[in-house]
């Protein structure tokens, strides 16, 4: 039998709950010298919005990105200011606003999904005159997600330019989370039946037979377990 995928809602809340734990816990920490988890709850926002992007990509009247769009648009138009050109590409999913791979969201999530994702930091843009990159915020004393009478930082989503000509762009990672996640609620785009596609292994392209190396995965689940029998793990 094969393992059964898990509901959208159900990683929602994983990702929601795992989020709001650890933000909670560094808000009331001690000491000075504890990280406030800036790269992490920056990556955690955006792999919230992937999952959002990949549930509205099974919907082929594209209705639910639309409302998706609309929503972040409602919450923070700011987050589809136009950039000069092209930056965020993404293959297997979309993601909001009319012209994703040119506005401000989809640089951010190039930048932080992909640079936190592989070398825990930001990825820098180099530009002819100058370097681009973004300044996050993290979990502080005074900075709960459910303070009573929170307002909008002012600083969330402006910018300073350097004495040599970078720019940093200030984004409080406790405003995306919560501008991802009420996104994601209020134009219900994530529904108890929508299930998002197992990313699995070995990859289609992978089976195909080719001159090289051999196919990753192309073993069977006896072999493996003899594999780690003969490594000492024992079965529970």
């Amino acid at each position: 039998m094969a393992i059964s995928e898990l509901p959208a809602s159900t990683i929602f809340q994983f990702i929601v709950d795992d989020f709001e734990s650890a933000w909670g816990a560094l808000v009331t920490r001690r000491g000075r010298n504890a990280g406030g988890g800036n790269f992490m709850f920056a990556l955690l926002s955006m792999i919230l919005l992937e999952l959002a992007c990949r549930v509205c990509r099974a919907d082929t009247s594209n209705k639910k990105l639309a409302d998706l769009t609309n929503v972040v648009k409602r919450i923070e138009p700011r987050y589809f200011t136009q950039l000069p050109g092209p930056c965020a590409r993404t293959s297997e999913f979309t993601l909001p606003g009319a012209n994703p791979g040119c506005d401000l969201l989809g640089m951010m999530f190039d930048l932080i999904r992909n640079g936190k994702a592989h070398q825990y930091q930001s990825a820098i843009v180099r530009l002819s005159d100058g370097d681009i990159d973004i300044d996050l915020a993290g979990a502080a004393s005074g900075r709960s997600l459910d303070k009573p009478g929170r307002r909008r930082p002012t600083r969330h989503l402006r910018y300073k330019v350097s004495p040599s000509g970078d720019l940093y762009l200030y984004v409080r990672t406790d405003q995306l989370f919560l501008d991802i996640k009420r996104s994601i609620q209020e134009s219900g785009v994530i529904s108890p039946s929508d299930v998002v596609m197992d990313i699995t292994r070995p990859r289609a392209k992978s089976l195909a037979k080719k001159p090289g190396p051999s196919p990753s995965y192309a073993f069977a689940v006896a072999e493996i377990e003899r594999s780690l029998q003969n490594g000492g793990h024992r079965r529970l």
